[in-house]
């Protein structure tokens, strides 16, 4: 990992989607469809003769679903639907392949399901174990986690979709505000929350990683629950538990920036078109981290240890936010 954002989005209207068609999400889909093969694996295959399941490989099989992955795309379930259009969006206009993380979530659910219907039911009777369902749910919990974590560290890019959101009329009147002073276009006063965990592990991972040079990324220049019973159970349980975000390692993003960055990157393919579509996903991102002034040389590279009074975070330029309106809304 280089680079981390938060993208603070609005939730019912998005510019930059307007004009994304269902063949422009399909193409991300088939561009993704060869990574995604190998997460689709029954459980099975990776049992030894034994009857005991090869932790280890499922873990390998979900990480090498990143490869080549620019970047690690981290979201909530409600945010699933404006996940994929980002993720098409981003392919359209750069070459560039965000990993959707609830992909892999879906399938952890599915390998849960089957473990728990092969090993965790009572003799006899349709209703599971609960020391059984303990253990094999600790046991998938692992060993996605720990995918996880690699996955965030291969990607150049950790990317996470604020939830909540702001709505259109929002956005716009924070960049009204942005032209009338240089304040930050979030509150500060207080940390966001969510209530998933895997949410809070994504941050958290992003927030305490080694940071990469972004040469080393580059060539040389979870589903819907699988037991009626369980989806109620988790309805039930789901809000009653949250965590406090650490996100000052994340520097903030809104429309308005997605919309300079594509003009951006639209007048380097315009002048300098030959490189700029060779190396595209690569020049694209840099082309961001100019704009937001992203510099890893004022982040902590982990060569400190941790817990270390020496170790520091980026001190983020408040006034960074691209005081530009949409367009035809200046």
């Amino acid at each position: 990992m280089y680079s981390g954002f938060r993208l603070n989005l609005p939730q019912d209207h998005v510019l930059v989607f307007d004009d994304l068609s269902g063949n422009d999400i399909q193409s991300y889909e088939d561009a993704a469809w060869e990574r995604k093969k190998v997460l689709l694996s029954s459980f099975k295959s990776f049992m030894r003769r034994d009857g005991k399941v090869d932790a280890t490989r499922v873990q390998k099989n979900w990480f090498s679903a990143v490869d080549s992955c620019h970047i690690f795309l981290s979201h909530s379930h409600e945010r699933k639907p404006q996940a994929l259009k980002l993720a098409a969006w981003l392919y359209r206009e750069f070459k560039l392949f965000a990993f959707v993380d609830s992909k892999l979530w879906g399938y952890a659910d599915e390998l849960l399901g089957e473990i728990d219907d092969d090993l965790c039911l009572n003799p006899g009777d349709e209703t599971y174990s609960y020391q059984c369902r303990n253990v094999s749910t600790s046991h998938v919990h692992m060993m996605l986690s720990c995918a996880l974590m690699q996955m965030i560290d291969e990607c150049e890019c950790f990317l996470s979709l604020a939830e909540g959101g702001i709505s259109y009329r929002e956005s716009i009147e924070c960049v009204r505000k942005l032209n009338e002073d240089s304040g930050s276009v979030e509150d500060e006063s207080e940390e966001p929350l969510t209530y998933s965990p895997w949410i809070y592990a994504e941050t958290e991972y992003s927030r305490l990683l080694r940071r990469r040079k972004k040469e080393s990324h580059r060539p040389l220049m979870v589903t819907e629950d699988y037991r009626k019973p369980a989806l109620a159970m988790d309805a039930a349980i789901k809000d009653h538990f949250f965590y406090t975000l650490d996100i000052k390692h994340l520097t903030l993003l809104n429309e308005m920036d997605l919309i300079r960055w594509q003009g951006e990157c639209d007048l380097l393919n315009g002048a300098e078109a030959d490189d700029f579509k060779r190396w595209q996903p690569y020049r694209s991102l840099d082309v961001l981290y100019e704009l937001k002034h992203y510099r890893p040389e004022d982040r902590s590279e982990h060569s400190v240890p941790s817990g270390s009074s020496e170790s520091s975070h980026l001190d983020h330029n408040k006034g960074d936010a691209i005081r530009t309106l949409p367009y035809g809304l200046d």
